[in-house]
């Protein structure tokens, strides 16, 4: 059953594609958006634990040299 397009139609068809193409830029950037706050998000727990493991470290040594 294919479906019978008028001439009327192609306007119509332009609106939408123009619409896609708008609305195709706003999501890429809210995709890129998304993709930025991981990425923080991962380098603050990354420098967290790093602190942490230099802080045992430190506190190691020191209890080594102790000994």
């Amino acid at each position: 059953m294919a479906e019978e397009h008028s001439p009327n139609d192609q306007p119509i068809r332009q609106i939408v594609r123009e619409e896609i193409q708008a609305n195709n830029g706003v999501i890429m950037e809210a995709m890129r958006d998304m993709q930025t706050e991981l990425l923080r998000g991962i380098e603050r727990f990354a420098r967290g634990n790093f602190s942490r493991l230099h802080r045992l470290e430190t506190s190691d040594n020191d209890l080594n040299e102790r000994i």
